[in-house]
């Protein structure tokens, strides 16, 4: 009786290797990098607040606004709420009115750290005050409208293209590439 030949012909793992190549070039193709996914829901969460922010104005019937500065490391995101402040009897100042950081009532809107985010820019279609460094660069009004802005996020990579985040009047954001493509 003849002994049956063991193991794998050179066919067989050739055909079994270039499958797994296959598959994993298209599990690396659809997940996409991890820097980019993580960029893409720092933006999901910011995009998130922002629609909450504008019901929520709408709803409690205060102004809000959302602030962005620059620390030693990464972009914040912080909530402010617009309030008069009322006469000072030992002042001569008047009424006023200030942003103040939104007091934790609301649990849904907190501040953000967006530390995959390198460069934000803020593009606005009507004319801004030059002093707005303490002013929120986006703001909630309880009407129910928005000021309008497009922000261009760019990630800490090149390989990640920079992203458009359009907010309209009605308080709705929309992605797109900042090449123009959705």
């Amino acid at each position: 009786m003849e002994p049956t030949p063991r193991g794998f012909t050179l066919i067989e793992l050739l055909v079994t290797m270039a499958i797994i190549a296959i598959i994993a070039g298209v599990a690396m193709i659809s997940s996409g990098s991890n820097a980019e996914r993580k960029l893409k829901q720092q933006i999901d969460n910011l995009r998130g607040q922002m629609e909450l922010a504008s019901e929520e104005a709408r709803a409690s019937g205060m102004t809000l606004g959302l602030h962005f500065v620059r620390d030693d490391k990464h972009w914040q995101a912080r909530w402010q709420v617009l309030r008069f402040t009322k006469k000072n009897q030992e002042s001569s100042e008047s009424n006023k009115v200030i942003w103040q950081p939104l007091d934790k009532v609301n649990a849904n809107l907190t501040d953000i750290t967006l530390n995959r985010i390198k460069t934000l820019t803020f593009d606005y279609p009507e004319k801004r005050s030059s002093d707005n460094s303490k002013q929120p660069q986006l703001t909630f009004f309880a009407s129910g409208s928005v000021s309008e802005a497009k922000l261009t996020i760019e990630g800490h990579t090149n390989s990640i293209e920079p992203i458009q985040l359009n907010l309209d009047v009605l308080g709705r954001t929309h992605l797109q590439e900042a090449d123009g493509n959705d």
